[in-house]
């Protein structure tokens, strides 16, 4: 589950960088297909065919052949959207002084018998010297 949820992030990170939208994957077919038109009457291939599209001949390509589907072609439009958010704080010193309090924990240490055993008290004797 954690590989496919990376697969997913990693694919829409890499469509949203390309700036692949559903539009233009719905019309790579028609780019394919004009591909098609244009190597069948004018024996193109693929560099001048995307050199004339999406390159420096698109405006006189598009004055001599005026065809309709290029409108239909994905990745004409160029949609750049940024967001700039600013946020402004006033200058705000301050001045942090430190202070040392002398602490004196108090000594309050109490041995406390919690248990009486007459076994463990035979045990638990010092060495004798015999």
């Amino acid at each position: 589950m954690k590989i496919l949820f990376i697969y997913i992030l990693s694919f829409l990170s890499l469509s949203q960088s390309l700036m692949l939208t559903s539009t233009n994957l719905y019309n790579i077919n028609e780019l394919f297909k004009h591909y098609q038109l244009h190597k069948a009457e004018f024996n193109d291939d693929v560099y001048d065919f995307l050199d004339q599209h999406f390159g420096i001949d698109r405006e006189s390509h598009a004055d001599n052949h005026g065809h309709s589907d290029n409108e239909n072609l994905p990745f004409k439009e160029c949609q750049f959207h940024t967001h700039n958010h600013n946020l402004a704080l006033p200058n705000l010193n301050f001045d942090f002084k430190l202070i040392f309090k002398h602490y004196k924990p108090e000594l309050n240490v109490a041995y406390i018998k919690h248990f009486d055993s007459a076994e463990l008290s035979k045990i638990l004797q010092p060495p004798r010297m015999i």
